[in-house]
């Protein structure tokens, strides 16, 4: 009964989808709740009193619930808000954000800055169909808005249209400093096949004179890192990803795209050294939950126990988010291939990146179902997008392989 209601209900919150949700809905979504064997055991690391980033939302956040209808103080702190949301893949912090900028955020006609910071909003929270109808608002007020044109060349990203993208990429000029309009520029090279001239584009940003800031450069040598894995340099691409370690250990997406190439490489343990005691964020937890299996340590079940709770967690606040991360941790479970395949392909509804044409390939490939890998070779088709680990697994299905 329960499974049924369940079923019911994902009908109706997600009816563009609803056929795969139905069939991809987990087994295991309504395990028990998650106990820690013991009362030592750490859940998760939350931002403390000694973090400047966090204190400094803190502080605006003060301000702005003292006077909640000022929009400069409203601003202020959504933008220290969504910041550390995009920085540590903590939902609390959106939450925060739209809290703060609740005054204006049903209005038909709010601000320019409530709009963007809205959009950007609907974005974290993947309603990119939401966020572009924001963007698109933004623009037509203020044409040179490099920032919504970021946001929008980002947003497109996911959605797996790099073509448009790279369009809004070239609105940017230098309003946001040249090194960003790389970034923007190179990311999206990359993802319709110019793959070489996106390395070497964004390698000379780098090394140009830049004020930049250090979280600007490490997102810099984060997307080089990945262009330089995909075009099958692991050597550089290994050398970037610890640059931008240097300049930003705390990036929860930097993290998990390093410990995905570390993994791809079959070295868990040091995935394991990497994320030690880094599990507030549920993608940061997945990773370390698979290295713990593939390493076989005493805490493997335990956490892999944690995420389940998660994952429940995240059905039970109605959030779609998690389709991604719920793929991958299937495809790394034993016998669980028909999931992984139905999980992925929901997820490939919504969200179109390179990561999320390796997820659904690899659940293709693991079912044995060659003709469910046909959507990320079109999108590969239409894209022109040249990348080593997806036409490895392209090979695979081919060959029927495991």
């Amino acid at each position: 009964m329960r499974k049924q209601h369940a079923k019911f209900f994902w009908m109706i919150l997600v009816s563009s989808i609803t056929v795969i949700w139905v069939a991809a809905y987990p087994t295991w979504a309504v395990a028990k709740t998650f106990r820690p064997l013991d009362d030592s055991a750490v859940l998760a690391h939350l931002p403390g009193s000694s973090d400047v980033q966090v204190e400094e939302f803190k502080r605006a956040q003060r301000y702005s619930f003292a006077l909640p209808n000022d929009l400069g103080l409203a601003i202020q702190s959504a933008k220290l808000a969504i910041e550390l949301a995009q920085e540590r893949a903590d939902p609390r912090f959106m939450g925060y954000a739209q809290t703060a900028l609740r005054p204006w955020w049903e209005l038909s006609d709010p601000p320019s800055q409530v709009v963007l910071l809205r959009a950007i909003i609907h974005q974290l929270n993947h309603q990119f169909e939401r966020s572009l109808e924001d963007l698109e608002k933004v623009i037509s007020r203020s044409p040179d808005h490099a920032q919504a044109w970021l946001t929008r060349a980002f947003v497109l990203q996911a959605l797996g249209r790099p073509h448009q993208a790279l369009e809004s990429c070239q609105f940017l000029g230098h309003q946001l400093g040249r090194l960003i309009a790389a970034i923007c520029q190179s990311r999206m090279e990359f993802l319709i096949g110019e793959s070489e001239m996106a390395y070497e584009s964004l390698r000379r940003a780098l090394s140009e004179k830049s004020v930049a800031s250090a979280r600007t450069r490490s997102w810099a040598y984060t997307v080089l890192a990945e262009i330089a894995a995909g075009i099958g340099q692991a050597n550089a691409a290994e050398r970037h990803f610890r640059e931008a370690l240097a300049l930003n250990e705390q990036n929860t997406y930097l993290l998990a795209s390093f410990s995905d190439f570390l993994l791809g490489q079959g070295r868990a343990s040091e995935v394991r050294d990497l994320l030690e005691g880094k599990t507030a964020a549920d993608s940061l937890l997945l990773r370390l939950a698979i290295a713990a299996t593939k390493l076989e340590t005493d805490d493997a079940t335990q956490l892999e126990s944690l995420l389940v709770a998660r994952f429940r967690e995240s059905w039970l606040r109605q959030d779609a988010r998690h389709l991604r991360e719920e793929a991958i941790f299937a495809n790394h479970s034993a016998n669980r291939p028909a999931e992984a395949l139905e999980l992925a392909l929901a997820n490939w509804q919504s969200q179109r990146e390179p990561i999320d044409a390796r997820v659904l390939l690899m659940a293709a490939r693991n079912a044995n179902s060659p003709q469910a890998a046909e959507p990320v070779r079109e999108w590969m088709r239409a894209t022109g997008i040249q990348d080593v680990s997806l036409s490895a697994l392209i090979n695979d299905i081919d060959e029927g392989g495991e």
